[in-house]
C-alpha cells in the first residue's frame, strides 16, 4: 500500500461493552467446532472416541483422512473408507474428509494466511493483506476406491505436488492464472470476476470471522504468555 500498511487490523477488546449481536457471536465462538467450519476430528494415540462408523472390516460410504500428528509436508497422509485402517494406538489425527471442496478450474486448493497477534488481553489481531494459495495438480473427483490414493488430486501440499508432471511454476504475473501456487489477492480477484464483488466481500468477512474465532478458542491457553 502507498501508506506502507500491509496488514488488516482485526481487534477484539475484552474491555469493550458488547452489543447483543456481538454477545451472540462471542457465544458462538465457544462452539465454533459445531458451526460447520471444522470437520469432525479425533486425535488418536492413547485417546478413544468415535468417528460415526463401525469397525467391521467393510468399507463404508464415509471417507476419512489420516494425518500423522508429527508429520509435515504431506508425509504419511492417507485416505480410507475402512475404519480398520485407523489404529487407535498410533499418534494420528483423523478427520472426516470434506468431499465437496470449493474448486477453481476443477482443482482443489487451500489458502495460507498470515496472522500477527500483537496482544492477548486485550486481544489484538493483524491479518496480512496477501497470502498463498496452493493447488492440487490433478482435477478433483469425489473420493472413491479408484482415486483415493491419488495424492495429486486430494492433497494440496507443495512438497507432494511439485513432483507432478503437470506442476506449473509461476514465472511472472501473467503465468499466475495457471500456476500451481498463486497469491491470495489473485484468488479474491477470481472470486470477484466469477461471482461479483459482494461474494468476494462475503468470503473475506467469513474468513476473518473464522480467524478471530479460532484464535479466541485458544486464547485461554496462551493468556499467561
Amino acid at each position: 500500500d502507498e501508506d506502507g500498511r500491509q496488514f488488516h487490523v482485526m481487534c477484539v477488546d475484552e474491555n469493550e461493552e458488547l452489543s447483543e449481536s456481538e454477545q451472540e457471536n462471542q457465544q458462538e465462538t465457544k462452539v465454533a467446532g459445531k458451526n460447520g467450519s471444522v470437520p469432525t476430528k479425533l486425535t488418536l494415540g492413547g485417546t478413544t472416541g468415535t468417528m460415526g462408523g463401525k469397525k467391521s472390516g467393510k468399507k463404508g460410504s464415509k471417507t476419512f483422512i489420516i494425518k500423522p500428528s508429527k508429520g509435515c509436508q504431506g508425509t504419511g497422509i492417507v485416505l480410507t473408507r475402512c475404519l480398520d485402517d485407523i489404529s487407535p494406538h498410533e499418534p494420528n489425527i483423523v478427520q472426516r474428509y470434506l468431499h465437496r471442496p470449493h474448486l477453481l478450474d476443477g482443482y482443489k486448493y487451500d489458502l495460507r494466511l498470515y496472522v500477527f497477534i500483537n496482544g492477548i488481553n486485550p486481544l489484538r489481531i493483524y491479518l496480512y493483506k496477501d497470502g498463498l494459495a496452493r493447488f492440487a495438480t490433478c482435477k478433483y473427483q469425489k473420493p472413491s476406491e479408484r482415486n483415493q490414493e491419488n495424492l495429486f488430486m486430494h492433497l494440496t501440499n507443495y512438497a507432494i505436488n511439485k513432483d507432478a508432471d503437470n506442476y506449473i511454476e509461476a514465472s511472472g504475473p501473467t503465468s499466475e492464472a495457471i500456476a500451481s501456487k498463486r497469491s491470495y489477492i489473485h484468488i479474491l480477484k477470481l472470486i470477484e470476476e466469477k461471482h461479483g464483488v459482494d461474494k468476494r466481500k462475503e468470503l473475506e468477512a467469513g474468513i476473518n470471522d473464522i480467524l478471530i474465532k479460532s484464535i479466541c478458542m485458544v486464547q485461554p491457553h496462551v493468556h499467561h504468555l
